[in-house]
């Protein structure tokens, strides 16, 4: 990203400032998947406890109510209306 402002400007240029506010935004989308990530774990632990084995239904029920709660955050912490790839990827994987 320097590299293009420096290119720009040494060129006469003005640099890209909409290239510059989606790294940004991609940046903190990828922070908040990580910390989506964790917080969905932990949470999965606490539910799950030493409660295993249990019912596969029940423990499908678990995983969707966190996989909507995770969905929820990404988008409340972002305000995109559409989760990254990376969590889509990260939510069908659990």
């Amino acid at each position: 990203m320097c590299k293009k402002y420096l290119n720009a400007i040494n060129n006469g240029g003005i640099p890209n400032l909409m290239d510059t506010w989606s790294y940004i935004k991609e940046e903190r989308a990828r922070e908040i998947v990580e910390q989506v990530r964790e917080n969905y774990t932990d949470k999965l632990r606490n539910k799950l406890g030493n409660r295993l084995p249990m019912p596969v239904g029940r423990l499908n029920d678990i995983l969707n109510v966190l996989r909507e709660e995770a969905l929820l955050e990404f988008i409340e912490s972002t305000y995109e209306e559409t989760p990254s790839k990376d969590l889509c990827d990260f939510l069908s994987a659990s």
